[in-house]
């Protein structure tokens, strides 16, 4: 049998083996009865779990519309700007990180963009973002709920509700968040938003889902688009056969189906209580080794349950090859830092059929990897702060 390869990154992620399973099922037509209840399953199951993720438990009463696009999120958040904006638009990016950055390229290629960046990791004077906002008149604005480059989450209710007193629409990047992070999508005025399968719904990559309120729906400007892009053309097959508009990809939605069933079936603050265990255990063992987070949050921002980002000792940041090398030799992936975070941290996920054991394994094939860079980390240590969080 083919050894697993231990995925640490924040996604892809290890796949449950009913997953596996729901991949290897016999091939359907994309335009049959049986896919048409495939889709209705599983935008109910991603419905479902859109809307009671709330801290408090309670459902959130959204009521808008789940759709699915054949790819990964990225398009998703292509769509979710392009659909309602055109090249006299004005949207505000806010960047904390690489994919608040994404958004704004993605923006950028179809109306003026102004960007609001800070350093990335550290968070946002809400005050001063609020200014922004009402001040600058946008027609759209952009956020990433977990920013998942420096592991940390953004204010995004707070900012939100600055955008409520406009006119302009709020777009949320929620592609390692839903699922995964507490999130209130009626209260926190978000408009649209994305979720990436291979992220904390724990499916295989390849297929998106998109959250439109109403408002986003009546303010659709289809026109402005690109074909394959055209939110009105999903909403149209969604709506009257349960279909995406162009060929699904079938077994994705098997897979997804799979993902959405284990989170619905175990119910959803069950699997984000899982996430949140995970993180803390990844923060205990990075505080075992003496190593510090790379996020700072403060305010309402917090350390991402989804992805944990550690700063590597001054060492190995010298010389940071060895450490990335040792691993790929064990077949153990971690994320590496982007732009000019890279060589200067190392990520951990907790999403997917990540257990006690495969967490543990991916703490001896680190300590081994710090070994390779001759810096000397208590395994045992990390182990036993690991251990004692997921007994909790």
């Amino acid at each position: 049998m083919e050894e697993e390869t231990l995925l640490l990154n924040p996604g892809p992620v290890v796949l449950h083996q009913s997953i596996r399973d729901a991949l290897s099922r016999p091939m359907i037509s994309h335009r049959s009865a049986a896919f048409s209840e495939l889709y209705d399953r599983v935008q109910g199951g991603v419905r479902e779990i859109y809307t009671n993720s709330r801290h408090d438990g309670e459902p959130s009463p959204w009521d808008g519309e789940v759709l699915f696009m054949n790819a990964t999120a990225t398009l998703g958040m292509d769509a979710g700007v392009a659909n309602f904006t055109d090249h006299d638009s004005r949207v505000l990016s806010l960047i904390n990180g690489n994919f608040g950055r994404r958004f704004a390229q993605i923006a950028d290629r179809q109306c003026t963009v102004d960007e609001y960046e800070i350093p990335w990791g550290e968070s946002y004077d809400v005050d001063a973002v609020r200014d922004e906002i009402i001040d600058g008149e946008y027609d759209l604005v952009t956020a990433v709920h977990t920013e998942t480059s420096t592991g940390m989450t953004n204010p995004i209710g707070e900012i939100g509700a600055a955008v409520a007193e406009t006119d302009g629409l709020f777009v949320v990047d929620g592609v390692s968040s839903i699922g995964g992070e507490r999130i209130h999508p009626h209260e926190w005025n978000i408009d649209v938003s994305i979720v990436d399968a291979q992220k904390a719904m724990a499916a295989s990559p390849g297929v998106c889902a998109m959250f439109l309120s109403q408002r986003s729906i009546d303010r659709l400007d289809a026109d402005q688009t690109y074909f394959y892009a055209d939110l009105h053309r999903h909403i149209e097959r969604a709506s009257n056969q349960s279909q995406t508009p162009f060929t699904s990809a079938v077994s994705l939605f098997y897979a997804l189906e799979a993902g959405v069933k284990r989170i619905t079936d175990m119910g959803v603050d069950t699997w984000l209580s899982g996430h949140e265990q995970r993180a803390k255990a990844w923060e205990a063992a990075a505080t075992a080794w003496g190593l510090e987070l790379f996020a700072n949050p403060a305010g309402s921002s917090d350390y991402a349950s989804t992805v944990t980002a550690i700063e590597l000792p001054e060492s190995v940041r010298a010389e940071p090859e060895p450490f990335f090398d040792s691993l790929r030799e064990q077949n153990v992936f971690v994320g590496g830092g982007h732009a000019h975070l890279s060589g200067e941290i190392f990520r951990l996920g907790t999403m997917g059929n990540l257990d006690a054991e495969r967490m543990t394994t991916g703490l001896e094939a680190i300590g081994q990897a710090f070994a390779a860079c001759e810096v000397d980390m208590d395994i045992s240590a990390a182990n036993d702060a690991v251990e004692s969080i997921l007994a909790e």
